[in-house]
């Protein structure tokens, strides 16, 4: 997990438009792009944006080069589908937001029954276009769970177009019930179920009993696949929220095993420690993270983690390199005053 990469491409997977709107097929953009993500996401060299950050854009005409700045990346996926009786056809385009030149344009028709094999076929197409150093361990990865049931798997990609809102949640883990209930041998889908459960335990306050059903998701999700790279991070947040810390460092220990350049991941630890109260050692993992991807504005919290060091200076140099904020403004507050700057503080705490 020591060996940082200085070049790692970002991407941006956008949800793909519905060529023949109809409420029957809409949710396929967002799903096929998320699952084309949890593809990208096992590739040591390339960090991709989160689905979370992507839904904006679903059922929208996308400018490419506007995407990139808001998402800070290098790349961006975009394309359109269609979907007939049992065939899914798929146009796909890679763009190089800088030059806005499309490196490639490729049509893609795939059985529905076999959408699942989209994932596959568009990260072979990826690495090509980007010209990615990948091995076949990653590969290999991308390829390990396959959904046995096609009902199932259906219900598993309808439940991933809900938005997470306490209702959207409430709907998607109904669907991922049946899900499990067609196919139990589909970790991706223990692992979605888990997140909407803890998301549910969280803010629709439906107690500690869905709190275990979350946890005990996730155990099963990684009791299929033991490499299932979301399956480890849900299970690691969760364990840090009930502080199991050494069980959640555990965790995100095995993430940098397979992909040692997951900048997520070193913050993710960094976090971890931070919750430990182990400063130092949370500042050296959030430091990793920026180094391997200085555009991510999530990372910004490294500047409250140099304030609970005693590190006011670094606080407000962090807070600079991202976008300013009421959230950035604060904590340069804090700092200031901490610092002995009171008139400079009360500024910006206006």
């Amino acid at each position: 997990a020591e060996s940082i990469e200085n070049s790692i491409d970002l991407i941006a997977v956008l949800p793909f438009f519905n060529t023949k709107a109809d409420p029957e097929t809409d949710y396929l953009g967002f799903a096929m792009a998320d699952q084309i993500i949890g593809g990208l996401i096992y590739l040591n060299n390339i960090t991709v944006r989160p689905s979370a950050s992507i839904r904006q854009y679903e059922q929208q005409a996308i400018d490419p080069a506007k995407v990139g700045e808001d998402l800070q990346v290098d790349y961006v996926l975009v394309g359109n589908y269609l979907k007939e009786a049992n065939t899914i056809r798929l146009n796909v385009e890679l763009i190089n937001v800088q030059s806005n030149k499309i490196l490639w344009r490729e049509p893609i028709e795939v059985d529905f029954q076999s959408a699942f094999e989209l994932q596959d076929i568009v990260a072979q197409e990826v690495i090509e276009g980007m010209n990615v150093q990948f091995t076949q361990k990653e590969l290999n990865r991308i390829r390990k769970d396959i959904p046995k049931d096609p009902l199932a798997y259906e219900y598993y990609l309808r439940s991933i177009s809900y938005e997470h809102t306490n209702e959207g949640d409430r709907l998607a883990a109904a669907l991922l019930e049946k899900s499990i209930e067609l196919d139990s041998t589909y970790a991706p889908a223990y692992n979605q179920l888990g997140d909407r459960l803890r998301k549910l335990a969280i803010y629709g306050l439906m107690g500690p009993e869905v709190s275990r059903r979350s946890e005990n998701a996730f155990l099963k999700a990684l009791s299929l696949n033991s490499e299932h790279i979301g399956a480890l991070g849900n299970l690691a947040m969760t364990y840090t929220e009930t502080d199991r810390i050494m069980e959640a460092v555990e965790l995100t220990k095995q993430i940098l095993e397979l992909k040692p350049n997951s900048s997520e991941a070193h913050f993710s630890l960094g976090y971890i420690y931070r919750y430990a109260g182990m400063n130092e050692e949370a500042i050296l993992e959030m430091e990793k993270a920026i180094k391997l991807d200085p555009k991510d504005q999530s990372f910004r919290s490294i500047n409250m983690t140099y304030l609970f060091s005693g590190k006011y200076e670094d606080a407000i140099n962090a807070g600079r390199l991202f976008k300013e904020s009421s959230y950035i403004i604060m904590i340069e507050g804090l700092a200031l005053s901490k610092l002995g700057k009171k008139t400079e503080a009360v500024e910006r705490f206006d």
